[in-house]
């Protein structure tokens, strides 16, 4: 696959095979976006269903009780202050997209999956599709498509060895990030930021965890401190997500280029986005 991404002429110019879009140097925006309402984390232990990522079948395994401590509740609170409340996810998220159409000024987000065996969030009646129903409800012009791209998950063994062992997060976002460069996974999905945009379209990275406020610290991520050195919440590791790691990869490929790009989470419970750039 021929992959290109130049910048020349006061414009980003991408190709992937026969495929290519330019850009203004200006208008690069990307977002990522955690689906789950952020309340769901601290449910009981139960037996659900999962699909074994080294094989595609169905498993029955424990999902893990998060024990939520007293700073992390303030914290949570200041951020979204009605964070335990899990109804409405639809209509939260779907408020949340209405922000970020209305704010960035464009008519449509280009949803991009990527987890490792996908999510059923699209189907009609799920999350997603509901969302959507939302936004259109308000905004009908709005064009929202949804993409899947392997190349941008997790390999199986890595993401097996992470589930099956104490591998710190950190550790674990060395080595995705390490596999998004061996793979060229990075300049991939950095054309695809550049066709969304040139379509009038924000790309945005998407997985079912949930938004978590200062999970990896923001402070430390604006000093490009290494994963591995970073601060992560560990009470919560099994929740962190390497959405995150795609999005900070992209954008620092971007910045490779001398490139500015405006990064956002965008965050359900709160119905709006939020910027990387600040505190």
């Amino acid at each position: 696959m021929t992959i290109s991404i130049q910048v020349f002429s006061g414009k980003i110019h991408a190709q992937r095979n026969n495929l290519q879009a330019t850009l203004p140097l200006g208008d690069v925006k990307l977002a990522d976006l955690g689906c789950k309402l952020l309340g769901t984390l601290p449910k009981e232990t139960h037996d659900v269903t999962k699909i074994d990522p080294d094989a595609n079948e169905e498993k029955k395994v424990k999902v893990k009780k998060y024990e939520i401590n007293s700073d992390l509740q303030a914290s949570w609170t200041q951020c979204c202050h009605d964070w335990k409340n899990t109804q409405g996810a639809q209509i939260k998220m779907g408020d949340a997209f209405i922000s970020v159409l209305n704010q960035h000024s464009v008519n449509g987000l280009t949803l991009i999956d990527t987890m490792r065996t996908g999510s059923d969030y699209w189907r009609p009646g799920k999350l997603l599709s509901g969302a959507i129903e939302r936004v259109h409800s308000v905004l009908p012009d709005a064009q929202i498509d949804f993409k899947k791209e392997d190349l941008y998950c997790p390999t199986k063994s890595l993401l097996r060895n992470f589930l099956d062992t104490n591998m710190p997060f950190g550790q674990y976002a060395r080595q995705y990030a390490d596999t998004l460069h061996a793979t060229n996974a990075v300049k991939h999905a950095m054309t695809t930021v550049v066709f969304s945009l040139a379509e009038g379209k924000i790309p945005v990275f998407y997985c079912t965890d949930p938004y978590i406020p200062d999970f990896g610290k923001l402070d430390q991520r604006i000093r490009n401190v290494p994963y591995e050195n970073r601060s992560w919440c560990n009470d919560l590791r099994d929740a962190g997500c390497h959405r995150m790691i795609l999005v900070e990869e992209i954008y620092r490929g971007f910045q490779c280029l001398k490139v500015d790009a405006d990064v956002f989470s965008i965050i359900p419970n709160k119905r709006s986005s939020k910027s990387w750039n600040t505190s």
